[in-house]
């Protein structure tokens, strides 16, 4: 798992003591999310004149697959196995972020900081 993958896990710990888990999981995704979109960007894919609107757009977008899919899967976990421990629920979470980076990975490359695209 990528670094902001241990990052969001860190959030989310937490706040799941405290919270419910789709609450949990959206302040932890989002935080993870400020962090780690800027550093795409400018580190990992080295694009630096991306019109930042339509960047935030679509990466907006893919925020929101993300949380769909990582909460849909900690909430099945939770409807089959109510009694699920939190190291069931991170296990889980791992596994759907551990899905959903790759996606989002050739989502940001192919899509949100796609080749051509420059500032308008």
């Amino acid at each position: 798992m990528p670094s902001s993958g241990v990052v969001y896990v860190l959030i989310y710990l937490p706040l799941r003591e405290v919270t419910p888990p789709p609450v949990a999981n959206l302040v932890a995704l989002a935080l993870a999310a400020l962090f780690n979109i800027e550093a795409n960007r400018a580190w990992t894919f080295r694009r630096n004149r991306v019109a930042r609107f339509g960047m935030h757009v679509r990466s907006a977008m893919l925020f929101g697959a993300h949380y769909a899919l990582t909460t849909g899967a900690v909430l099945v976990l939770l409807a089959v196995h109510p009694d699920a421990s939190r190291v069931a629920e991170v296990v889980t979470l791992f596994a759907a972020d551990a899905a959903m980076t790759v996606a989002r990975f050739i989502g940001l490359d192919k899509w949100v900081f796609g080749r051509g695209r420059s500032v308008a």
